[in-house]
């Protein structure tokens, strides 16, 4: 008898939390903490969603179970409230996102069907990683219409998991193009390479979470993708002329109808 096949484990640690049969319908089945590891054996899991109580230390624990066991399956912390320091510990292990209570639905429902669209879209899906190039001449019409179709599923990709630590490897492999194929065949149609396109997308979702005046500098920049402060405040300033600070100072004193003083 194969094993059960479910979307989503919910790990449940708060007595009244989400209405989960309201955002998700019945996919998805709910385990108890302390027994995470069994659930991971007995199911093909899409996405793991893990309620985080006080007891910061037992999500991490949970959430390193998870991915030593399932690397490549997408976690999701729901909080009560939470530290910095807590979330970023998170963020370098693995989560995909977190969200507190009570749950905003239509941005937490957004993150989910992004998590699912690429579960069944890209990693489940064989003919996505087909060698086409092997089945079309260089250069001919059918080519051309091939590598089209791949580079739209590469930017989907993109556009899905750009706050993921991508590399150009795995999206080039997405698009089933060598990397240096990938880059001029992205340049053509996009005019830009897919390095600054990623970035672009990095860029836009770090200035919606600046509006944000009580995300810190450094959760803005790991929730956008960046692995560090230092790369955020260099890309930001780069593609803004400001540093994410002045931003956020001049969108506050802006709505405030004040002026903000110089950067110093």
């Amino acid at each position: 008898m194969g094993a059960a096949v479910t979307k989503i484990v919910i790990v449940k640690q708060f007595e009244k939390g989400p209405d989960y049969s309201a955002l998700l319908g019945q996919c998805f089945v709910t385990c108890p903490a302390d027994e995470v590891e069994k659930y991971l054996k007995d199911m093909e899991i899409a996405l793991v969603i893990v309620e985080c109580n006080g007891d910061t230390g037992n999500a991490i624990r949970i959430l390193r179970n998870i991915k030593d066991a399932l690397p490549s399956v997408p976690v999701i912390f729901v909080v009560e409230s939470s530290t910095e320091d807590f979330l970023l510990q998170a963020f370098k292990i693995g989560i995909r996102d977190y969200f507190r209570i009570p749950l905003d639905p239509e941005d937490f429902m957004r993150s989910v069907a992004n998590v699912l669209s690429l579960k069944e879209n890209f990693l489940g899906g064989h003919d996505y990683f087909k060698p086409v190039d092997e089945m079309c001449d260089p250069g001919s019409e059918r080519s051309s219409v091939a590598a089209d179709t791949r580079l739209v599923r590469a930017v989907k990709y993109m556009n899905e998991n750009y706050t993921l630590p991508l590399c150009l490897d795995d999206v080039a492999k997405v698009a089933c193009m060598s990397k240096y194929h990938f880059c001029r065949v992205f340049k053509k149609h996009l005019g830009v390479g897919p390095i600054q396109y990623l970035m672009g997308l990095r860029i836009k979702k770090s200035m919606s979470l600046l509006n944000d005046s009580n995300t810190s500098i450094t959760l803005v920049a790991f929730r956008s993708g960046f692995q560090g402060v230092s790369e955020f405040n260099r890309q930001f300033k780069k593609a803004t002329g400001l540093t994410p600070t002045a931003y956020r100072n001049s969108k506050f004193s802006h709505q405030r109808g004040t002026i903000p003083a110089e950067e110093q």
